[in-house]
């Protein structure tokens, strides 16, 4: 019965929404500090260790996508007021959508360097994740704790990042049969957690959080964890999640809080490769050369796109995402062009047609096939750009959220990501555990050959968006 109810924990009866509407706020105080960790994002929070009873009742739900939808019958003659409304929608919100991503760049790209160079593996990470944690730490914190994620986030003030950060959740969350493109985020609180419901009620709207609350502490309590991550990336990263551990770290009496938030991406190519044209060639990987599967696809009609390290092209899929393929210059390494960040301007033109270095072209690509992954810790090197007051033992800013009379603190951050390459499609998911504690265009004439035979940077975007940013070192 326990393993069932623990699986039952990744969804919740509509009638307990109904019933958390009408609870107030809680008086009993928690005395301990908190955990956190990111990607799929995991919060957790820490107190004594308690016996875990399989319960949770939800405590806030978030409602259905808000995004622009299109119900006319097509023929925008007989329906143009409601089309005329959707088209205003629809453009309000892909600006807003842009406005994010400028205001989020530097951190992508400093975060994007920051945890991904220094290494001859393979790096991965989700940069959209880290984002959707980091806001929704904020929203739990005040004062100067919540400043210093503003500041490291680029965005002016909370209410922005509400915005931001629903718009981002719209555009990234549509299933069509196998296409998908699926973000979650969850928060669990320990019975005994005071809360501020209208924070509750805030993050299951903007951020849209859903909130739970019943006994941490023991191994039920991640089975249920991980079950919730394996419901929300289709068992993609079971492998990795099962891992997912609330036991706190010497400096934190215990778990109070935990807070997941998943990427999912499952698309085909728009055109997809044949595995009649693989080739078996060598890679350049940094430990020496090696024999790999390359995929390959000539005269593609795209953009390539230059600048002052790389170049590039982008490939679409069928789930509405792009995958871009960013290769150093033969004087070049990634790090060079992590560091330079001109890839996530390319990015985040595509859309606007604004990056003057591209051109129209035939390309002759060549691919290999990888599927790599990576777990990391986050910490250290948020600290290092800027986020301190979270993690400090006295305790953030978290007490008009978290009513304790003890320090409340982010004790974890961890993130782990996978993503799988081969002649069909793109398979990525990510999650980040946080422990507190148009007409077609005239053909081009000039060919290009774009092979991937040495260490080479990819990005994975929706909407200029990158919703994961790798570096194949060995495929």
């Amino acid at each position: 019965m326990n393993e069932k109810l623990a699986e039952a924990l990744g969804y919740v009866d509509g009638k307990y929404v109904a019933a958390a509407a009408r609870r107030k706020k809680h008086k009993k105080k928690i005395l301990f500090p908190l955990i956190a960790a990111v990607l799929a994002l995991v919060l957790l929070i820490n107190t004594p260790t308690i016996p875990f009873v399989v319960t949770a009742r939800a405590v806030a739900m978030p409602g259905n996508s808000r995004a622009p939808q299109w119900h006319g019958d097509g023929d925008y003659r007989n329906s143009h007021e409601n089309y005329e409304s959707y088209r205003i929608l629809a453009i309000n919100n892909a600006e807003t959508v842009t406005a994010a991503n400028q205001d989020f760049a530097a951190f992508f790209a400093d975060a994007s360097h920051e945890f991904l160079t220094g290494t001859e593996e393979n790096a991965l990470w989700s940069p959209v994740n880290a984002a959707v944690a980091l806001s929704i730490l904020a929203e739990t914190a005040d004062g100067s704790t919540r400043q210093e994620i503003l500041d490291l986030l680029g965005v002016e003030d909370v209410e922005t990042l509400r915005e931001y950060i629903a718009r981002i959740w719209e555009a990234g969350n549509e299933t069509d049969g196998n296409q998908i493109r699926a973000m979650a985020s969850s928060l669990w609180l320990d019975n005994g957690m005071n809360y501020d419901r209208s924070v509750m009620d805030t993050l299951a709207h903007d951020y849209y959080v859903s909130v739970y609350q019943g006994n941490l502490g023991g191994v039920l309590t991640n089975n249920a964890i991980q079950t919730w991550v394996s419901n929300q990336t289709g068992g993609f990263l079971n492998q990795m999640s099962n891992g997912i551990d609330l036991t706190p770290s010497p400096k934190s009496i215990g778990t109070v809080m935990a807070l997941v938030s998943t990427v999912y991406l499952k698309g085909t190519w728009l055109d997809e490769f044949s595995e009649s044209q693989n080739t078996d060639g060598i890679f350049h990987s940094p430990g020496g050369d090696k024999t790999v599967t390359y995929m390959n696809r000539d005269k593609i009609q795209t953009y390539y796109y230059w600048g002052e390290s790389c170049g590039a092209v982008y490939l679409h899929m069928r789930n509405g995402t792009c995958m871009w393929l960013i290769l150093p210059d033969e004087d070049k390494t990634t790090a060079d062009v992590l560091a330079e960040g001109e890839y996530l301007s390319m990015i985040g033109a595509q859309y606007l047609e604004e990056y003057e270095n591209r051109k129209y072209m035939k390309v002759n690509l060549s691919m290999p096939k990888f599927d790599i992954s990576k777990e990391l810790d986050l910490v250290e090197g948020l600290k290092s750009m800027g986020i301190t007051e979270a993690f400090d033992e006295n305790g953030g800013e978290f007490r008009d959220t978290f009513d304790t009379e003890l320090p409340i603190f982010i004790d974890k951050i961890t993130q782990a990501s996978r993503v799988s390459v081969d002649e069909q499609g793109v398979t990525a998911g990510a999650y980040i555990e946080l422990m507190w504690g148009a007409g077609a265009m005239a053909p081009p004439e000039e060919i290009i050959d774009f092979v991937l035979d040495r260490p080479f940077v990819f990005a994975i975007t929706t909407e200029g968006i990158p919703m994961f940013v790798g570096v194949v070192n060995e495929p």
